[in-house]
């Protein structure tokens, strides 16, 4: 564990231009360490010294890890408004330690705070070396009600919210007004945690601005008129805005952890009810089932109603979940009736489908046959049946042949006269 405090330097020592230097730190401490928990060491007052509200300027808390040459270093830090300096300029006071992996008490970081003597509040004392090692105290820190949740939002299981983002690794971004004490919700989230998980995630209840390479994953801006708006978060990040009204939130593990005991002066007592593991097969008749009377018990009804309905009774559920729920009134109705209805029902709609298409069909059949038939009919008479011939050929080809050529005998070849010859006149008869 190593120590450093940094504050103004007193009268005559020599010190950077804002007058600010280390003022004790333990013996043996790396250069290394020194340097980073100087440059940790920045604060900005919300309101002047000289301002009526500089008392409630913050106080801001951090645990950081760093890692430096290979070793990993857990940092508690407490710095605040120290007042006045000797020159009359705001002052601050920060207080750092630095442990070790094996040095983390289980407690976590936040209540490490709740123990006054451990950080110093004021300096007034000259430069001095740290010899005399400490032993960290590690008080009691279980599971509680998250009380300062429930008067910052009016739900405890805020609480349960912040403390999940540490299993998924999600950013979380808290807006609260200067008067409240952002350091108490995160112990009571802290508090919920397993020991190993308490130290794992980094956290400031002041958040101004840290030297590059320093991690922080859950911060606090402060929300003030006077003050400069508040830096932007990413998109993805977690942002839980305590100056406004909140909403519930799920109620999961640890939301319901962090309400146990803030209602219970208003919810009554849970009293367990036996559940009904006899098991009732359903009449064959049809006889309608009465609803229990006015006049029996409570368990009276349940089991009642749980005789009447033997597919609730088959899933062990409890008497008052029974009777919580509707009686038939119409007869009985097993799983199986219930399953042949709906079965029946998807068939009488395929049945319904059918008979639509099929009357879809005949209608396209009764208008495309009368137009067939019209349309062979047409064909029909526009065309003369065929008739045989001695030369056996239809009418049409008839048509298409030419004319039978008329043949005239030719006259013998007596009277067969050449032509172009003159004609002699016949021999005279000799007498």
């Amino acid at each position: 564990m190593h120590e450093l405090v940094y504050t103004s330097a007193p009268r005559g020592l020599k010190s950077g231009s804002q007058g600010f230097c280390t003022v004790a730190c333990t013996a043996g401490i790396p250069p290394n360490l020194m340097q980073r928990l100087e440059a940790l060491s920045g604060y900005r007052h919300l309101f002047p010294p000289h301002e009526s509200k500089s008392v409630v300027n913050p106080v801001a808390y951090s645990h950081l890890i760093l890692n430096i040459g290979g070793t990993e270093w857990h940092v508690l830090s407490r710095i605040a408004d120290a007042g006045l300096d000797y020159t009359q300029r705001a002052n601050k006071l920060a207080h750092h330690i630095a442990l070790e992996p094996h040095e983390l008490p289980a407690a976590g970081p936040a209540a490490m705070f709740s123990q006054t003597q451990l950080f110093l509040q004021h300096w007034n004392h000259n430069p001095m070396t740290i010899t005399t090692s400490r032993t960290l105290p590690n008080p009691e820190s279980s599971p509680r009600v998250c009380t300062s949740w429930k008067e910052a939002t009016d739900d405890a299981g805020w609480g349960g919210v912040l403390a999940e983002t540490v299993k998924d690794g999600r950013s979380v971004t808290l807006l609260v007004s200067p008067e409240m004490n952002p350091l108490a919700l995160f112990e009571e989230s802290l508090a919920l945690l397993p020991p190993k998980l308490r130290w794992q995630v980094a956290w400031t209840t002041y958040y101004t601005r840290f030297p590059s390479g320093v991690a922080c994953r859950w911060k606090c801006l402060i929300v003030d008129s006077s003050a400069p708006p508040p830096i932007a978060s990413p998109s993805d990040t977690l942002i839980i805005d305590l100056t406004q009204p909140m909403r519930k939130p799920v109620p999961t593990a640890l939301v319901k952890l962090a309400r146990v005991g803030a209602t219970s002066q208003n919810t009554p007592p849970i009293v367990p009810v036996p559940v009904v593991k006899k098991t009732v097969e359903a009449p064959t008749s049809d006889t309608s089932i009465n609803p229990p009377s006015s006049k029996t018990s409570k368990e009276t009804a349940a089991v009642s109603a749980s005789e009447q309905r033997p597919d609730v009774k088959k899933k062990n559920i409890s008497a008052e979940t029974i009777a919580s729920q509707p009686t038939p009134k119409h007869g009985l109705k097993d799983k199986k009736t219930t399953a042949y209805a709906e079965s029946s029902s998807e068939d009488s709609e395929q049945h319904n489908t059918r008979g639509l298409l099929a009357l879809i069909g005949l209608g396209i059949l009764f208008l495309i046959v009368p137009i067939i038939v019209v349309l062979i009919l047409l064909a029909y008479r526009g065309e003369k049946p065929p008739s045989k011939n001695k030369h056996n050929r239809t009418p049409h080809q008839q048509q298409t042949l030419p004319p039978p050529e008329t043949h005239q005998p030719e006259p013998p070849p007596s009277e067969v006269l050449p032509l172009n010859t003159p004609q002699q006149p016949p021999p005279e008869i000799m007498e």
